[in-house]
Formats: structure tokens, sequence, C-alpha cells
């Protein structure tokens, strides 16, 4: 996407919150708190409201990124950059069907199993970057995570590998836990081993709303789309040293207009439409299935489609099975 990243002064790739360093040290790293009030340089805005954050705009990101390319000088160029965010302008924003604020998801992975988590774990257990626990008391005693470690090791015997890796004791082998084991740990382990452990209950209450919020996380349903194919388009991309490409490129891309209100409406399997069209949309050739036909019958178009579960059966001759 050609963004700055996490560590930039404004590093979301979804709004416009700004990131603020740690007063009085000569750390690089930027954070993003809702509330710096207290912070002697908070910038323009000293509190954002997580409901109402300054969004980023596909239109306004072009712009800032068209801006940093064409910068009449690099030092001009890194202090565009460093004020937007926008490395410069990506290749995929010539894809019409792309919108730079929403096209692309966050990498869950690194994000929640790789630091949240392990984060979560360094505040409880009193490592975090040599914070206490101020007024809170959701620190857990060495002996209690010790315990904890020990109960998550030993549960590996019991837990079919069909789960995923075994999960390893967090509290001597931390080194070893991976994304697929935090997330192990989080999901199914943690919610009865961390129960009752901390001071006030609260805090595993707190945990729990956690976990709710990590099994909603989105699943993906494969669904097929119907629609007229208006144009095939035949793009021969040169090399850009720039993305260290060294061959020419060939992409194929297809102008389609799509059935409006396809739906399956009485059930048979068969999907009907009004024979309206809506606009054209620029997709990926590859992602053309197959030809369908269509009947119109009393002022309805039925989709005749043998990709589905109404496919039917192809019998050879007798002298095509012969040979």
């Amino acid at each position: 996407m050609c963004m700055k990243g996490h560590n930039g002064l404004y590093p979301c790739r979804f709004c416009k919150i700004r990131g603020i360093r740690v007063p009085d040290t000569n750390s690089p790293a930027h954070y993003i708190p809702l509330d710096r009030t207290s912070h002697p340089a908070p910038g323009d805005v000293s509190r954002y409201d997580a409901a109402d954050l300054p969004m980023r705009t596909h239109r306004e990101m072009l712009e800032q990124a068209f801006a940093v390319d064409n910068a009449e000088n690099p030092t001009r160029a890194q202090q565009l950059g460093r004020d937007s965010g926008m490395n410069g302008m990506p290749i995929l924003a010539a894809l019409p069907s792309i919108r730079l604020d929403r096209s692309f998801p966050i990498e869950f992975m690194h994000l929640v199993w790789l630091n949240l988590i392990p984060n979560l774990v360094l505040l409880y257990t009193g490592n975090y970057k040599n914070l206490d626990a101020g007024i809170g008391e959701y620190e857990l005693l060495e002996r209690v995570w010790e315990e904890i470690g020990r109960i998550t090791a030993r549960a590996g015997s019991n837990i079919p590998n069909a789960f995923g890796a075994r999960v390893p004791d967090p509290a001597k082998d931390k080194s070893h836990m991976i994304a697929e084991t935090w997330c192990l740990w989080t999901m199914f382990i943690a919610p009865v081993v961390l129960r009752g452990r901390f001071v006030d209950d609260k805090y595993y209450d707190h945990f729990m709303q956690l976990v709710g919020l990590l099994e909603l996380t989105p699943e993906y349903v494969q669904a097929a789309f119907f629609g007229q194919l208006q144009h095939v388009f035949v793009l021969s991309l040169p090399a850009l040293k720039k993305f260290k490409q060294r061959e020419p490129q060939t992409v194929l891309l297809a102008s389609v207009k799509d059935c409006t209100g396809a739906t399956d409406a009485y059930g048979n399997g068969i999907q009907y439409y009004s024979g309206a069209l809506g606009p054209s949309h620029i997709i990926d050739l590859a992602a053309i299935e197959c030809l369908v036909g269509r009947i119109e019958d009393r002022g309805e178009w039925a989709i005749v489609d043998r990709s589905n579960d109404l496919t039917r059966v192809l019998v050879p001759n007798d002298d095509e099975d012969a040979e």
C-alpha cells in the first residue's frame, strides 16, 4: 500500500489518528492512545473518540500519494510522507475496483496473536516496559503465573492435536510460543486457568470480553455473482524498478455489468432477476468462471447455469465410448 506502517506518525490505514512518542526518551516508537491530555505534546487533538475517529478517504489518500511522488525534492517528499502516512502511489491504485481506505484488511496474526496477547501477558506479569500496575490490581503473583504455566503445559496431553500445535508452558517457554499457540491459549486455555486468579474478578471479566470480540472475527463465504461481459482489457505493463520488477507483465481485466437483484426467488436453485443491469465493474478476468444462459418468462429472466447443482449429465455416444 506504500504506507509508513505501524510506527509512522500517522500509522493507521483507516483513520488519521496521530501518533505520539514517549516523553523524555530517545525512543522513535509512536503510540496512539485515545486520551493524551496528560502528554506534554499531545498534538492538535488531545482526546479521540473511538466511535468517531477522523477517517481516511480513498480520494484523499490518492492526492497525498500523488503529492509525495511529485514533490520538488526528496526532502519535501519525506516531509509530505511523514505528515500523511503515504510513501507514494501504490501500483494497485490503478485498479478502479480498489479502494485504498477499504480494500485491505488488517494483518490479524501479527496485530493480535503476536502483539496484543503477548503484551497483555507481559502486563499481567508485571514485565511490560517497566510499568507498574498503577492504581490497578491486575498483576498476577509469580507463583500464580508459574502454576498457570504448568497447567497449560499439562493440558496438551488432553487436547486433541486437531485443535493445533501443543501449547508449551508460557511461564518457562514463552520464546517457543507462536501465533497458533497464542491463539489456542487465549481462546481455550486462558478462560479456564485465569478464572479466579486476579485479585479483582473485573480483570477476568475484561479478558473474557476480549475473547468474545475475538470470536466475532468475520468468516468469508464464497458466493457466485452473475453479470454481462462488456469488454476485455489487455494491459501491457512495463517493468517498474520501483517495485523491483524485472520483466514486463500482461494483466487481463474485464468490464462486467451485474444482474441486478439476482436471487433464488422460488427455492428451485435457479437465479431470477428483472433483466436490469447494474453499473460496470472492472474485475480480474480470471474471476469469470463460466458462461451462462438466460430465459425470459413472465416478465423475469431466469439464469441457466450449468455450474451449480442442476448441472446436466453429459453421456458420450457409443463411438466416443468405444474410443
